[in-house]
Protein backbone atom coordinates (compact mmCIF):
# COMPACT_ATOMS: atom_id res chain seq x y z
CA UNK A 1 0.00 0.00 0.00
CA UNK A 2 2.77 2.42 0.91
CA UNK A 3 4.52 1.95 -2.43
CA UNK A 4 1.28 2.89 -4.21
CA UNK A 5 0.75 6.15 -2.31
CA UNK A 6 1.37 9.39 -4.13
CA UNK A 7 3.64 11.98 -2.56
CA UNK A 8 0.69 14.10 -1.43
CA UNK A 9 -1.08 11.12 0.15
CA UNK A 10 2.15 10.02 1.84
CA UNK A 11 2.61 13.42 3.51
CA UNK A 12 -1.01 13.40 4.65
CA UNK A 13 -0.56 9.88 6.05
CA UNK A 14 2.54 10.96 7.99
CA UNK A 15 0.74 13.98 9.46
CA UNK A 16 -2.07 11.72 10.71
CA UNK A 17 0.45 9.26 12.17
CA UNK A 18 2.09 12.11 14.11
CA UNK A 19 -1.20 12.98 15.80
CA UNK A 20 -1.78 9.35 16.81
CA UNK A 21 1.28 9.32 19.05
CA UNK A 22 0.52 9.22 22.73
CA UNK A 23 3.28 10.06 25.19
CA UNK A 24 3.20 8.37 28.61
CA UNK A 25 6.19 8.28 30.98
CA UNK A 26 8.79 8.67 28.18
CA UNK A 27 7.46 5.58 26.38
CA UNK A 28 6.02 5.85 22.92
CA UNK A 29 2.91 3.92 21.92
CA UNK A 30 1.63 4.01 18.35
CA UNK A 31 -1.89 2.93 17.52
CA UNK A 32 -1.82 0.17 14.92
CA UNK A 33 -4.48 0.20 12.23
CA UNK A 34 -5.03 -1.94 9.14
CA UNK A 35 -3.98 0.88 6.78
CA UNK A 36 -0.55 1.69 8.27
CA UNK A 37 2.27 -0.74 8.89
CA UNK A 38 3.72 1.12 11.87
CA UNK A 39 4.81 -0.90 14.88
CA UNK A 40 4.66 0.47 18.37
CA UNK A 41 7.79 0.52 20.49
CA UNK A 42 6.32 -2.05 22.84
CA UNK A 43 5.70 -4.45 19.93
CA UNK A 44 9.17 -3.90 18.46
CA UNK A 45 10.77 -4.46 21.89
CA UNK A 46 8.87 -7.71 22.29
CA UNK A 47 9.91 -8.89 18.83
CA UNK A 48 13.58 -8.15 19.54
CA UNK A 49 13.54 -10.27 22.67
CA UNK A 50 15.29 -9.47 25.89
CA UNK A 51 18.77 -8.71 24.61
CA UNK A 52 19.36 -6.06 27.25
CA UNK A 53 20.20 -3.37 24.68
CA UNK A 54 18.95 0.16 25.24
CA UNK A 55 17.27 1.87 22.26
CA UNK A 56 18.37 5.37 23.28
CA UNK A 57 19.41 6.52 19.77
CA UNK A 58 16.08 5.36 18.29
CA UNK A 59 13.97 7.01 20.98
CA UNK A 60 12.99 10.04 18.86
CA UNK A 61 12.89 8.05 15.60
CA UNK A 62 9.56 7.53 13.86
CA UNK A 63 9.05 4.59 11.49
CA UNK A 64 8.09 6.04 8.12
CA UNK A 65 6.48 3.95 5.41
CA UNK A 66 8.55 3.26 2.28
CA UNK A 67 8.57 5.96 -0.36
CA UNK A 68 6.75 5.21 -3.61
CA UNK A 69 8.97 3.62 -6.24
CA UNK A 70 9.61 5.29 -9.58
CA UNK A 71 9.78 3.87 -13.10
CA UNK A 72 13.59 4.09 -13.03
CA UNK A 73 13.73 1.98 -9.87
CA UNK A 74 11.34 -0.57 -11.39
CA UNK A 75 13.43 -0.90 -14.57
CA UNK A 76 16.62 -1.42 -12.51
CA UNK A 77 18.85 -0.69 -15.54
CA UNK A 78 21.52 1.50 -13.96
CA UNK A 79 23.59 3.74 -16.22
CA UNK A 80 22.91 3.13 -19.91
CA UNK A 81 24.67 5.06 -22.66
CA UNK A 82 22.59 7.12 -25.07
CA UNK A 83 21.62 5.30 -28.28
CA UNK A 84 20.45 7.00 -31.46
CA UNK A 85 16.95 6.44 -32.81
CA UNK A 86 18.25 4.45 -35.81
CA UNK A 87 19.79 1.85 -33.47
CA UNK A 88 16.29 0.66 -32.50
CA UNK A 89 15.50 -0.53 -36.04
CA UNK A 90 17.91 -3.34 -37.11
CA UNK A 91 17.30 -2.83 -40.85
CA UNK A 92 18.07 0.90 -40.68
CA UNK A 93 21.06 0.24 -38.43
CA UNK A 94 22.60 -2.19 -40.94
CA UNK A 95 21.90 0.19 -43.83
CA UNK A 96 23.76 2.93 -41.95
CA UNK A 97 26.67 0.56 -41.25
CA UNK A 98 26.88 -0.30 -44.97
CA UNK A 99 26.87 3.40 -45.89
CA UNK A 100 29.78 4.05 -43.52
CA UNK A 101 31.67 1.00 -44.85
CA UNK A 102 31.37 2.21 -48.46
CA UNK A 103 32.81 5.60 -47.46
CA UNK A 104 35.79 3.85 -45.82
CA UNK A 105 36.25 1.64 -48.90
CA UNK A 106 36.23 4.63 -51.29
CA UNK A 107 39.04 6.28 -49.34
CA UNK A 108 41.22 3.13 -49.67
CA UNK A 109 40.55 2.05 -53.26
CA UNK A 110 40.63 4.16 -56.41
CA UNK A 111 37.21 4.33 -58.07
CA UNK A 112 36.65 2.30 -61.23
CA UNK A 113 36.57 4.33 -64.46
CA UNK A 114 33.76 3.67 -66.88
CA UNK A 115 34.12 4.44 -70.62
CA UNK A 116 31.55 6.57 -72.37
CA UNK A 117 31.48 4.34 -75.48
CA UNK A 118 32.51 0.70 -75.76
CA UNK A 119 35.83 -0.18 -77.48
CA UNK A 120 35.43 -0.26 -81.27
CA UNK A 121 38.95 -1.24 -82.32
CA UNK A 122 41.62 0.89 -84.03
CA UNK A 123 39.97 3.44 -86.29
CA UNK A 124 42.68 3.43 -88.98
CA UNK A 125 43.67 -0.20 -88.51
CA UNK A 126 46.82 -1.68 -86.99
CA UNK A 127 50.10 -0.86 -88.87
CA UNK A 128 52.13 -4.03 -88.62
CA UNK A 129 55.43 -2.63 -89.96
CA UNK A 130 55.57 0.37 -87.52
CA UNK A 131 57.97 0.04 -84.55
CA UNK A 132 57.95 2.75 -81.84
CA UNK A 133 60.25 1.07 -79.32
CA UNK A 134 64.06 1.58 -79.11
CA UNK A 135 66.58 -1.20 -78.74
CA UNK A 136 69.42 -0.57 -76.27
CA UNK A 137 72.94 -0.80 -77.64
CA UNK A 138 75.28 -3.19 -75.89
CA UNK A 139 78.57 -1.68 -74.82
Amino acid sequence: LQSLLSLKALKKHLRKAKHKLIHEDDTRIVERTDSDGLLSDTESDASMGESGENNAPNKGHQDYPNRPITKDIMDNRGLVKYRHKRERNPRVHLRHKYHKATIRYRSRVAPTRHEDTPYSGETKGIRVHLIKSHKFKRP
